[in-house]
């Protein structure tokens, strides 16, 4: 299953960044790369991975799982 339809059936989801919102705190939201990442997770583990490796910003363990969770429960939910 290509990453489009992972999106479509709600099994994954994009990289939030640069829109970060309540992932990281105020001082620390503030991305180099205004461009928004393509890539896309299934695990909170692999998102907060990346977030670290690539975008070079530190996510607590607990708020990734949360955020997850909201976006598999509710994909619609633009609220970060």
């Amino acid at each position: 299953m290509d990453a489009q339809a992972k999106l479509r059936e709600f099994k994954a989801m994009r990289c939030p960044f640069p829109h970060l919102g309540s992932l990281v705190p105020l001082q620390e939201s503030t991305p180099q790369s205004q461009e928004n990442c393509g890539y896309v997770f299934s695990r909170a583990y692999d998102l907060r991975r990346h977030l670290g490796a690539v975008h070079e910003v530190e996510v607590n363990q607990e708020a990734i799982a949360q955020w997850v969770k909201l976006k598999k429960t509710n994909p619609t939910t633009s609220d970060l």
